[in-house]
């Protein structure tokens, strides 16, 4: 703190740090105007020449100010202090808010000390309390999290950080070129974690996933990387929160999984709705909850497949991962502060390769370290990507300890990706893009995979282009053309019509001359185009005896 103003905008005296966020510290002052005590948000020195972080601090200010609510921290001033002189000065914004003292969600998960369901539920009815009056108002939290979520010493909830709150009429705008993914990737919504634009019902999801931390110990998802617990909240399946916790009953169960369905529309429509619900689960009522739809990919993770084409490589589905995170610009993005004071206790470093510095910030305020310096390098690693950190990923070190970073310069020369096999031209699309390519021509072509898979590129996979380059696909319109069975075992007719995508019909045939099990003829006949999927008919020579065809009749002179 020496290189920081002792009193800001000349009436709050500062005191000691009381918490370190991604990009501020929070530091409990006293208001010698009014004499109380408030909490500042003081953005950090090495982020405040950056545009993007002070646009994103200053409309954290906006937002909050406008709230005024028992369960939201309220926002009394904010303003700016230089420090340092001439080329040197840096504009520092603050935010002075009310000074909450309690614990946050994230520090009583932590200790282990847990929650009974009633009282789970109870935090949980009073956050939606809170986010009914933001939306009503026009505003999208979109970081609902522990961390983000006090009890004060009277057991009273408080809803804090703002800081990536949108209002709802400016949803179409934003602050970088393309669209930002923001919010931390444990509690991030499906529609986020696609780069889709966030709506209350985004709220809803995170306040679910939180929910389900309270009732079972744990969060829905967990992996080793923010990339990889951002793709399980688009596909992965839900384990029901009594499997975790035989204490609950299935009216949880049911609220619960109906806050984190993967289709918006399948949730909770408001914030209101969801606490209604909640009100009856406590009384014992029965609860209006309708368990959501389950995805079909995430049906088709659990149950072994009868027979399977073409085996889709696992790189592909890693790949599209990535480009969910980071062609959205920014990645999962988090700046707010934790309110956790720093002290001696080690944590592990995590990983951070291949994501951006702002998603390095989300991260490391998850494990209550800061981003150091940021050294930009060449390489041939997508621009703007992790490409080193020290220390390195696993290392223990004291919390609120430092990070640095090597960034990507970016490349010239790209190498194409595999599309075959990926569902759909979208699919592509996404795979490309996170790797600083374009789709080019799409064709459709006559091929034994479903409507709409991808057949080829060209550029073919593998092949090193620039960056930039526009990648023309195949995919299948869904015919195939119907192979030549005649002649052949049943068996491998059989077989054969599989592999093309076909079902089979058999209707058997005594034959004199032909081996028993051998095709004698086919509908459609070789060589049709046919929908994949469709019937062809086969039939089959079996023993026995042939019953000659009656002659015909002799007409009469």
């Amino acid at each position: 703190m020496t290189d920081q103003p002792r009193l800001l905008g000349g009436r709050y005296q500062l005191g000691a740090i009381i918490g370190r966020g991604g990009m501020a510290d929070v530091i409990e002052a006293s208001d010698i105007r009014l004499g109380r005590k408030v909490a500042i948000k003081l953005m950090r020195r090495e982020l405040a020449s950056d545009p993007l972080f002070l646009a994103r601090f200053r409309r954290e200010a906006q937002a909050a100010a406008g709230l005024n609510h028992p369960t939201i921290v309220a926002v009394y001033d904010s303003g700016e202090d230089f420090v340092g002189s001439g080329t040197e000065a840096t504009s520092l914004p603050y935010i002075v808010m009310e000074l909450v003292e309690g614990q946050t969600l994230r520090d009583i998960l932590r200790s282990g000390n847990g929650f009974t369901a009633e009282r789970a539920l109870q935090v949980a009815r009073d956050v939606l309390t809170a986010l009914d009056y933001s939306h009503r108002n026009g505003i999208v939290h979109r970081d609902i999290k522990p961390a983000n979520v006090m009890i004060t010493k009277n057991g009273a909830i408080k809803v804090m950080d703002f800081g990536i709150a949108r209002a709802m009429s400016d949803s179409g705008n934003t602050l970088t070129a393309s669209q930002t993914v923001m919010g931390t990737a444990q509690y991030l919504s499906p529609e986020q974690a696609r780069g889709a634009e966030a709506d209350t019902r985004s709220d809803i999801y995170s306040l679910g996933c939180l929910l389900y931390e309270m009732l079972t110990g744990k969060p829905p998802f967990t992996g080793e990387s923010a990339v990889a617990i951002a793709y399980q909240h688009v596909s992965g399946l839900v384990i029901p929160p009594s499997e975790l916790n035989s204490e609950l009953n299935q009216s949880v169960d049911a609220l619960v999984q109906m806050a984190l369905a993967k289709d918006a529309a399948e949730r909770y429509q408001s914030a209101s709705e969801m606490r209604a619900d909640i009100d009856r689960a406590l009384a014992g009522d029965r609860v209006t909850a309708i368990l959501p739809t389950v995805p079909f990919n995430s049906r088709a993770a659990n149950v072994t497949p009868v027979a399977t084409k073409k085996k889709i490589n696992p790189w592909v589905w890693v790949l599209s991962a990535v480009g969910v995170i980071l062609t959205s610009a920014l990645a999962v993005w988090i700046y707010g502060s934790t309110l956790n004071p720093g002290g001696a206790n080690k944590v592990e470093v995590p990983d951070l390769a291949g994501l951006s510095a702002e998603a390095a910030i989300t991260v490391l305020s998850d494990y209550d370290l800061v981003l150091g310096s940021i050294s930009p390098e060449d390489s041939d690693r997508p621009a703007n990507t992790i490409i080193g950190q020290n220390p390195g990923s696993g290392a223990r070190v004291d919390e609120g300890s430092a990070v640095n970073i090597v960034i990507s310069g970016g490349a010239t020369q790209i190498i194409v990706p595999t599309l075959a096999g990926l569902v759909s031209a979208e699919d592509a699309r996404r795979v490309l893009a996170s790797v600083n390519l374009q789709l080019g021509n799409i064709t459709s072509v006559d091929n034994d995979q479903p409507e709409g898979y991808v057949v080829s590129s060209n550029p073919p996979a593998s092949t090193t282009v620039a960056v930039g380059t526009r990648v023309s696909i195949e995919i299948s319109n869904g015919f195939g053309v119907v192979p030549a069975l005649e002649g052949l075992p049943e068996a491998q007719a059989r077989s054969d019509l599989g592999a093309a995508g076909y079902q089979v019909v058999v209707v058997n045939q005594p034959a004199a001359t032909a081996l028993p099990g051998t095709v004698l003829a086919q509908s459609p006949a070789a060589g049709t185009r046919l929908k994949i999927g469709s019937r062809v008919s086969i039939t089959v020579a079996i023993a026995g005896e042939v019953v000659p065809e009656p002659p015909a009749p002799v007409q009469a002179p």
